[in-house]
């Protein structure tokens, strides 16, 4: 069906690997052309090319009011979709189907069983028909409902009334629609007057489509005109109204015309996804060069804080307060030195970044977990210094001896001036470096805080690209 198109495995590996790639430093558009190229590799190529010959899916599009839903219902010559003055009628998909539902509509399985119409009279053989929303109906993600029909479709039928053939919706639709060189039957509807003035208006239409190269030429006998009429009572026109999309319904579904319905739509669903790929990895070396820049600074500041932290600890200030009281207060300076290192560096992102901050505002802080973790880790310290003489030692240490040990460890560690007993002393020698060890564990613990923290920055630029990630979306694997 098409020459050297890669096999649906590489595809859907493809598509995983859009998936867990995030370009948030990118741009929206970044974002966009991600998004549409990991549907287009697992959720319509994949499937289509594992079974090249299955049901090919007709989306119904168009602008709100057009009239699809009436369309959908005259072909079928039943009511098929719901069709009425309500703007929009259609908030849904419904699918028009013998019974068959191709693998390119699973990732819209969740949200068509309620509108899957196994008809008494089905579509043409090998057709599934799905009437759509208008462009303006979002899902709960904010994104067009029609959007995702468009892209697991394989032939589109676009109808517009006679007031909003020229929206700018209209012209979105079938720039979708173009995209991905989808074969389009294109219907004026609800049209007034006489037929030459039908023919008017669809020269109009098609000259406006033409300039934006939607359609091969200016030609108006590429519209089929349906004038206003009666609506039956199963929500249709007249059959012979809808007669021209009818046939040219019949001419997708041809058995003899499938295959190039098929292959017209794969062939323009790789071109789009070739050039997606190209943006995207310029896009994903963009953005390991952008989180460089921004994690760099970042990761400055937490060090710089990180350093007095530690000097802090160590200047004597704590040295009169109880073991317990100590926990607290070091946790307590240790979130603070968090909370200044977070703002700083919220304050940073928020001129060289801003659409972060807009989108993690908590930033501007230290995390909510910090405290508690601070403490879990100074509790930590305090146990490790207890059992640090035996550890470098080698030796076993009486109850009482490791604890007056661990004291004198502790106030060495918190205390410049502190002096040991001449006793404590001498045992510190028989273990050499062991204080110096225990100044470390606890800086390494208080480094640790501010490090958990920092994290929260670089969580929020997602994981670096590996060149294997690089390679994988290459378009030359794409073979």
């Amino acid at each position: 069906m098409i020459d050297h198109a890669p096999s649906p495995d590489r595809l859907q590996q493809l598509a995983v690997t859009l998936d867990r790639i995030d370009l948030s430093t990118a741009g929206v558009l970044a974002e966009v052309r991600r998004r549409r190229a990991a549907v287009a590799a697992g959720h319509y190529l994949a499937p289509r090319l594992s079974e090249p010959s299955d049901t090919i899916v007709v989306a119904v599009v168009g602008p709100s009011g057009g009239g699809k839903s009436t369309i959908v219902n005259s072909i079928a010559r039943r009511r098929i979709s719901d069709a009425g003055p309500q703007r929009p009628t259609t908030t849904e998909p419904v699918a028009w189907t013998d019974g068959a539902v191709p693998l390119t509509l699973d990732a819209l399985r969740a949200r068509i069983p309620g509108g899957l119409v196994d008809s008494l009279r089905p579509p043409p053989e090998g057709v599934v028909v799905v009437d759509t929303p208008p462009f303006d109906v979002l899902d709960a993600a904010g994104e067009p409902i029609v959007t995702q029909v468009l892209e697991v479709a394989d032939a589109v039928v676009f109808v517009a009334g006679v007031t909003r053939y020229a929206d700018s919706d209209a012209f979105a639709l079938l720039e979708l629609a173009a995209a991905r060189r989808l074969p389009t039957v294109l219907v004026l509807n609800r049209l007034t007057g006489s037929p030459e003035q039908h023919q008017l208006i669809a020269a109009d239409f098609v000259a406006k489509l033409a300039a934006r190269r939607l359609v091969p030429r200016a030609d108006p006998e590429l519209v089929a005109t349906i004038a206003e009429g009666s609506i039956s009572p199963t929500g249709g026109l007249a059959a012979e109204a809808v007669a021209r999309v009818t046939k040219d319904l019949e001419a997708l579904a041809d058995p003899q015309s499938r295959p190039d319905v098929i292959a017209a739509a794969v062939e323009g669903s790789l071109i789009q996804l070739r050039d997606d790929l190209a943006a995207i990895r310029g896009y994903v070396i963009d953005s390991a060069v952008r989180r460089v820049e921004l994690l760099d600074p970042m990761r400055s500041v937490y060090r710089d804080e990180a350093r007095r932290l530690v000097a802090e600890a160590r200047s004597g200030q704590f040295s009169t307060l109880q073991t317990d009281e100590l926990v607290d207060v070091l946790a307590s300076a240790a979130t603070r030195r968090a909370g200044l290192a977070a703002r700083t560096c919220a304050e940073m992102w928020h001129e060289s970044a801003p659409e972060m901050i807009e989108r993690f505002p908590d930033l501007f802080g230290h995390g909510i977990d910090t405290l508690e973790a601070a403490r879990e880790r100074l509790a930590f310290w305090l146990a490790e210094i207890d059992d640090l003489p035996a550890r470098m030692s080698g030796k076993r240490w009486g109850r009482r001896k490791r604890r007056r040990l661990a004291q004198v460890l502790l106030m060495s560690s918190i205390d410049p001036r502190y002096v040991p007993s001449r006793k404590m002393a001498r045992r510190l020698e028989r273990i050499p470096g062991i204080v110096d060890a225990a100044k470390e564990c606890l800086a390494d613990e208080l480094r640790g805080i501010l490090a958990t923290d920092e994290l929260r920055f670089s969580e929020r630029l997602g994981p670096a690209v590996t060149g294997t990630t690089l390679s994988e979306l290459s378009t030359g694997a794409l073979t």
